[in-house]
């Protein structure tokens, strides 16, 4: 006789928008450039539908979005008061990215229930 369990999975909308926040982070560049400067975020916006999913008999949660999520930030790059033109938008679309690549997970397609049933 096989037992088998139901997961359940949590559907709900997710919406992030900050702009009282600053994350500093430095970078340090190689050759040509050569030397360290800063990437400065100054607010992050994410919309989307999430997924939660317990795992691991229910001692883990994994999220993920249903589809590509609205993400939207504002980056500043440069040293002291200097912005190098078109890595700021560069660094943006460059985000964008690899926040849909890690956090979406495509084999649910934009799907409202499921119950995934497993066995022991």
């Amino acid at each position: 006789m096989t037992n088998y369990t139901i997961m359940q999975i949590l559907n709900m909308g997710f919406n992030w928008d900050t702009s009282d926040m600053s994350i500093l982070m430095l970078a340090k560049l190689a050759k040509p450039l050569m030397g360290t400067t800063r990437i400065m975020i100054n607010s992050l916006h994410i919309k989307g539908d999430l997924l939660i999913t317990p795992i691991l008999d229910g001692k883990a949660l994994m999220y993920s979005f249903s589809s590509k999520p609205e993400v939207r930030i504002e980056i500043a790059f440069g040293s002291g008061g200097t912005e190098v033109p078109g890595v700021s938008s560069w660094l943006v679309r460059l985000g964008g990215f690899i926040f849909e690549k890690a956090h979406v997970y495509h084999f649910w397609h934009n799907s409202i229930h499921f119950e995934i049933i497993k066995s022991r």
